[in-house]
Order: structure tokens, then sequence, then C-alpha cells
């Protein structure tokens, strides 16, 4: 296995796995509607452009 950076084209990647994953890891602790305010706030693309520009790293393999 393979780990690198993602590209900013590639930001849709982490995009899916938060919309995948956060439902199931949340829903004991949060409502369906508060799930979807982070993950429209948290995960939108504007938000993941401006962190990476930021110099955050997002990694996949």
């Amino acid at each position: 296995m393979q780990i690198r950076s993602l590209q900013k084209e590639e930001l849709t990647k982490v995009q899916s796995i938060a919309h995948r994953t956060w439902p199931s890891t949340f829903k004991t602790i949060l409502s369906p509607e508060q799930i979807e305010y982070m993950l429209n706030w948290m995960y939108s693309l504007k938000m993941l452009e401006s962190q990476l520009e930021k110099g955050h790293t997002f990694f996949a393999h």
C-alpha cells in the first residue's frame, strides 16, 4: 500500500468519506440535522480547499 497526499482535484474523496462515515459515527450524539450542518460546513469543497491552501494535508492510499 502506498500513502500519498491528495491534490486539490481529489478533495471530493475527502468529502465522500465524511458523508459515508459521519452519520453512523455520530448518530448517537448528534441529530441528523446537526450532522448535515457539520458535513455541509466542514466538508464543503470551499472549506477543504481553504484548509489545503493553509497547509493542511489530506492523505489517501
